[in-house]
């Protein structure tokens, strides 16, 4: 396929805008995750979180306005599962690639919801799927499927998986590139992903470099990780290592159709971390001095096609492994603390760890997403306190896709509790704000208290002295500043 060399590129994350702008220089390409930067479209506003999306064209002026080539690099229609993606995704995603025009796009071979209909119930998390035979015609259908819809060329990322291999589960490496070779699309190999699996022991980098289809690999990712109770995390929290990037400089010489190199990281750490623009600018040289060495040491490589059979032939043991769709229903049992338990649990102790990711996730969401309501229940009641209402709300509530939903139904388990003076009328203020935002549209709420001197209170870190009966009604517009 003839894809055009972007070069080294950076993620483009709401919190990033600023510090990828001032190191501007440093990058070739920006990568996008166009979720994060949608809204609710507003044309049916149930309150219930049914609304398709719509592009924030701010956001989105923004972006172009730095005058990169884009790619975009999907987090909400992974192609590892069974259930149906999301159609409220759809509108919005083809509307991202005609404001865009990438050269090719990116999403996740993992698993984000279980379910159809009713029954439909988000993970929480992006989860592993079986790697067995049935799993691959899964993927390999839901690319196809995605091909057709949108004609755009398609990469899929090969995953971090913190499960231990099962017995007659294809290895990491015939399963991706069984997949690749299969849906004639591209791969792009997260090599911290796959050095994050082989140090919580999967297979190693070096096997999984020499099974790929390589001629396949368009794309490359980096980041940097952390431990965790034993386990070395994908958390996008730092620089690259140098060990992954002496990897690096192994790997990107055997890659023909390398296109683009991208560096990962989540903005919060950016303070974490203690980086600044100059740290970002020394990484972007490090990792063109990698990307000068791409295709330097290729040897031939085939490209004949796996057909079905032989993909058979590789997974002889997939009839002792769950099907797709029973593999989603005991991720889901595993993961999600609101879910019944059952006879036959997943038993590997990485479902702990995944437990805490998906509890941090939901936990920084709600964070996120009400943050003023948040920073009330901690001063007047404590964190300890605020862990365990989280803790009841977990067990009661499946997560949510999509941080509105996640905000809305938090919010309505607090109103099932007397907790604190005024907590509902600012709850109902924060939900507003968002609706407000995602509609276009002056939303109202009411208030039995000072609204001002109650939030300029929250905002300044302190709780509200005594607030005087006063009945408000207040306008929430577009564009409220919340923290």
């Amino acid at each position: 396929m003839n894809l055009p060399d972007l070069g080294v590129g950076i993620v483009w994350l709401p919190g990033l805008e600023a510090t990828i702008a001032s190191s501007l220089d440093a990058w070739d390409l920006i990568e996008v995750e166009p979720q994060a930067f949608w809204t609710k479209a507003g044309a049916r506003d149930d309150g219930r979180g049914n609304e398709p999306f719509r592009l924030n064209e701010g956001a989105f002026e923004q972006l172009c306005a730095q005058r990169r080539p884009v790619l975009v690099h999907s987090v909400g229609y992974a192609v590892g599962g069974s259930t149906p993606s999301d159609a409220r995704n759809l509108p919005a995603l083809r509307a991202t690639f005609d404001r865009l025009k990438p050269a090719w796009w990116s999403e996740h071979a993992s698993l984000q919801t279980t379910g159809c209909g009713e029954d439909r119930r988000a993970l929480g998390f992006l989860m592993p799927p079986i790697q067995s035979r049935s799993s691959v015609d899964t993927i390999v259908d839901n690319i196809r499927r995605l091909q057709d819809d949108f004609g755009l060329p398609f990469a899929f990322e090969t995953g971090v998986n913190y499960l231990r291999p099962r017995p007659g589960e294809l290895p990491d490496s015939e399963f991706w590139g069984s997949i690749a070779e299969r849906a004639g699309c591209g791969i792009l190999l997260d090599l911290h992903n796959i050095w994050a699996n082989e140090r919580n022991g999967r297979q190693s980098v070096a096997s999984v470099v020499e099974g790929l289809p390589l001629e396949r690999v368009w794309e490359m990712h980096l980041a940097g990780g952390q431990p965790y109770k034993g386990y070395w995390l994908d958390a996008h929290s730092d620089l690259p290592p140098d060990e992954l990037l002496a990897l690096a400089r192994r790997v990107v010489p055997q890659l023909p159709a390398l296109h683009a190199l991208v560096f990962e990281i989540v903005p919060d750490y950016l303070v974490h971390a203690g980086l600044d623009v100059g740290d970002l600018v020394r990484c972007g040289g490090v990792l063109h001095e990698i990307w000068s060495l791409r295709g330097s040491a290729c040897v031939a490589s085939s490209t004949e096609t796996i057909t079905r059979e032989e993909c058979d032939v590789l997974s002889v043991g997939d009839a002792a492994l769950p099907s797709p769709e029973m593999w989603g229903t005991q991720i889901r049992h595993a993961v999600d603390r609101s879910a019944p338990s059952v006879d036959a649990p997943i038993d590997d102790p990485a479902v702990g760890i995944y437990r805490d990711l998906v509890d941090a996730v939901r936990m920084g969401t709600i964070a996120d997403a009400l943050p003023l309501s948040t920073r009330y229940l901690l001063l007047a009641r404590g964190e300890d306190f605020f862990k365990a209402l989280l803790q009841t709300y977990w067990s009661l509530h499946a997560p949510e896709a999509f941080m509105s939903e996640e905000a809305r139904a938090f919010a309505e388990f607090l109103a099932e509790k007397d907790l604190l003076p005024h907590l509902d009328e600012l709850l109902a203020f924060e939900l507003a704000a968002h609706r407000a935002e995602m509609s276009g549209k002056v939303q109202r709420v009411h208030f039995t208290c000072d609204p001002n001197r109650f939030i300029q209170a929250l905002k300044a870190g302190r709780l509200p002295e005594a607030l005087p009966e006063l009945e408000v009604e207040v306008e929430v517009t577009p564009h409220v500043e919340m923290e």
